[in-house]
């Protein structure tokens, strides 16, 4: 009975340990949308609108603007700063309650529209290799700079839109564009990611697309994943005319980000250590082999050759906002670093905009890349 007892305890040891990196693996590579939803508690009307109010201590106390979208679908609803209060309420800025309150859940994000139209920003739809993107034009533009805007892991165009307006104000032409694993192409994406060492190649062709209508200087934005890829683009496609990047929750040393996940659940640390190396083995055909280590950012002699603000939340449980440090220590004369206090992950616009569309300004005027006037900050305003 004890040799059984041995065995048994010995094979379900195996099990774990390899199907450990397996899951990790299938984990961090998930290109599909997630969902997580939060229970509504109250709506009404008052003398100051629409609101819809939440239980306090839940994700809806996060500071700034977020939207919700019921969790039977149907269109964002853009929610104002949270009031503290017995419960935590939110005023509704634009869109119809009716069916969040039906439902009593949704799902908040930092998403705070569907189009460029809700931005008030005019746009025309374009494809790039089969992929759309929208091309978004400025009332006085820059000559020749364009801004390539990048979302992140399991996301939409629609997670860049809150990033464009300070551009356009700047006097960049901007181009959303999407690629392999994009929500915005429905069944057609892929869902799985290789972290950004094929999606590299369709940013490569957004920036081609806009060199090819007069672009000579292009700046990108990237969004979490989306930052890795930008930054992959501007290194594996030397002939973009790359003059910065500003990168929002950067996720670039998976290495770094796989291990604070798996301390989180307590897991000792030669344990995350044997995980992480064994990240390439235990994979099913024909998933690509994906070397972690050679990732823009995640050396630490890596330097992207180039000018880069980066934002970073303070509160972030996704990616370690002490790796955003770290990259802005090494590269001291490259690097400006802005930290967002108790801004979740891609959520800094949203938790300050107006110091996020400030840093921006005075960032690219920094590099040389506006001319020396004031620009109006972008909110969402009540209506």
């Amino acid at each position: 009975m004890k040799r059984l007892i041995i065995g048994a305890a010995s094979t379900a040891a195996v099990s774990f340990l390899a199907g450990l990196p397996w899951y990790v693996r299938r984990t961090v590579t998930d290109a599909t949308a997630q969902r997580q939803l939060i229970e509504v508690v109250g709506h009404g009307t008052d003398d100051r609108g629409k609101y819809l109010e939440f239980t306090r201590g839940s994700f809806a106390d996060h500071p700034g603007q977020l939207s919700i979208r019921a969790a039977s679908g149907g269109p964002l609803i853009a929610l104002n700063a949270p009031i503290y209060e017995t419960l935590t309420r939110r005023y509704v800025v634009r869109g119809d309650v009716g069916r969040v309150a039906a439902d009593q859940r949704g799902q908040l994000s930092g998403f705070m529209g569907k189009t460029p139209m809700d931005f008030g920003l005019l746009y025309k739809d374009v494809d790039i290799g089969g992929r759309p993107a929208w091309e978004i034009p400025t009332k006085s533009p820059s000559p020749g700079a364009w801004v390539i805007h990048v979302h992140g892991l399991g996301s939409s165009r629609q997670q860049c839109l809150r990033g464009v307006s300070v551009f356009e104000q700047l006097g960049f032409t901007s181009l959303v564009a999407t690629y392999r694993t994009s929500l915005d192409l429905g069944d057609q994406a892929a869902r799985r990611s290789t972290l950004g060492t094929t999606e590299w190649s369709d940013v490569a062709a957004a920036a081609a697309y806009a060199t090819s209508r007069g672009a000579s200087e292009v700046l990108f934005v990237g969004w979490s994943l989306g930052a890795s890829i930008a930054l992959h683009a501007a290194r594996e496609a030397p002939t973009i005319p790359t003059v910065g990047a500003v990168l929002v929750s950067p996720a670039l040393d998976w290495e770094t980000i796989i291990d604070a996940r798996l301390k989180k659940r307590r897991l000792p640390a030669w344990l995350c250590g044997w995980t992480i190396s064994m990240f390439n083995v235990f994979r099913w055909p024909p998933s690509p082999k994906i070397n972690l280590r050679h990732l823009p950012g995640s050396s630490a002699t890596y330097d992207p050759g180039f000018p880069t603000l980066v934002f970073h939340g303070s509160a972030d449980t996704s990616v370690p906002v002490n790796s955003s440090r770290s990259f802005a220590a090494r590269n001291p004369t490259r690097a400006s670093y802005v930290e967002f206090d108790h801004a979740h992950h891609t959520l800094e616009w949203n938790s300050a905009p107006a110091q996020w569309e400030q840093a921006v300004q005075d960032w690219c005027r920094s590099i040389g890349l506006t001319r020396d006037r004031k620009t109006p900050v972008h909110t969402l305003e009540a209506k």
